[in-house]
């Protein structure tokens, strides 16, 4: 399904569409607002290619290593060459250059970087430091992201996001300065709200809280990234809080984003055990009953099911990575 929506260009077009969403559903949006329907996007494009690269897929021909895969490199190929030729230009009134969305360089950065690593190809790899150069300069003073510059108030998921795409970025080789990530641990620490003995075991979406499930999952993946003992007081509270909100053994509806989903996935998975066990099953129950199984939908995730979200392609691409947790990356916390 998702191969089949990617456009003759190379680039994926936002699916959003205005949906209301059920009385128990009150997550509030994402940070990141979707795409207008139809509108070509960076952000949409990079994330519609992880599934992919998950699956070792890259634009190299003998990347697919199974014969269902044997079409996508191809796919990954027309892709990488859209998200390369969509860089910002130069203003035509003399202003500067163009302001790529956030959420689209922030994508761009994970997806560049992992097919840099995948292939070994020194030119992705350039393509990568670029997109991770225009992300830095995006960061403000303080150590924030901000959506858009004309923004005077400071938002905790832009930044979260910001930092766990330049630890993706490190762990493929490709590194932030020390600086930026000094000015980003300033921030964080300013943006945790848990109790006063375990104030990182809880993040809010704006400084001082309230504490927001999704914030929390971004916040504590990226204290993971940043080693974090598995068993410290702020690791085991925040994902006993995070387990709280997995998906219903029941039902076709989920009161928290896909966003959610995944980064608690990720967080879960990194420590293990049963707790990630039983939390990932009921995930799994609810994606594989859920997913669309007759007509032109087949194979994806409508929005609807999930709180907060308007875009078919970007649910499914969250869903599908989701599935593939368990071999996607190892663990953080494992050596070997």
């Amino acid at each position: 399904w998702l191969a089949s929506k990617q456009g003759e260009d190379g680039s994926w077009k936002s699916l959003a569409v205005a949906e209301n969403l059920a009385p128990d559903m009150s997550e509030s949006p994402d940070e990141f607002p979707a795409t207008p329907a139809g509108g070509n996007s960076e952000s949409t494009t990079a994330l519609a290619l992880l599934p992919f690269l998950a699956e070792g897929v890259t634009h190299e021909p003998e990347s697919a290593t199974a014969v269902w895969l044997e079409d996508y490199p191809e796919v990954v190929r027309k892709g990488l060459i859209w998200l390369g030729s969509s860089r910002p230009q130069a203003d035509p009134l003399g202003g500067g250059p163009v302001e790529v969305d956030l959420r689209g360089l922030i994508s761009g950065v994970v997806a560049g970087c992992e097919t840099s690593f995948l292939s070994s190809d020194r030119v992705l790899k350039k393509n990568a430091v670029y997109a991770l150069k225009s992300l830095v300069d995006r960061q403000t003073k303080e150590g924030s992201w901000q959506r858009a510059p004309s923004e005077t108030v400071e938002t905790v998921l832009p930044t979260l996001r910001a930092l766990l795409a330049m630890q993706v970025a490190q762990s493929c080789g490709v590194k932030p300065s020390v600086a930026t990530l000094k000015r980003g641990d300033v921030f964080l620490e300013s943006a945790a709200c848990g109790a006063p003995e375990i104030r990182k075991s809880r993040f809010g979406r704006t400084v001082a809280g309230p504490p927001d499930p999704t914030a929390t999952a971004a916040g504590l993946l990226l204290l993971q990234y940043k080693e974090e003992p598995q068993n410290s007081p702020a690791m085991v509270d925040g994902s006993r809080f995070l387990s709280g909100f997995a998906p219903p053994l029941k039902g076709n509806s989920f009161a928290h984003s896909a966003d959610f989903l995944l980064l608690s996935s990720e967080v879960l998975r990194n420590i293990e055990g049963e707790q990630f066990d039983t939390w990932y099953a009921k995930v799994t129950a609810f994606l594989l009953r859920t997913q669309e199984q007759e007509e032109e939908e087949q194979g994806s995730w409508a929005p609807a099911l999930f709180a907060g979200e308007s875009d078919r392609l970007q649910v499914t691409a969250k869903a599908i990575l989701c599935l593939q947790l368990p071999y996607r990356y190892l663990p953080l916390y494992r050596s070997e």
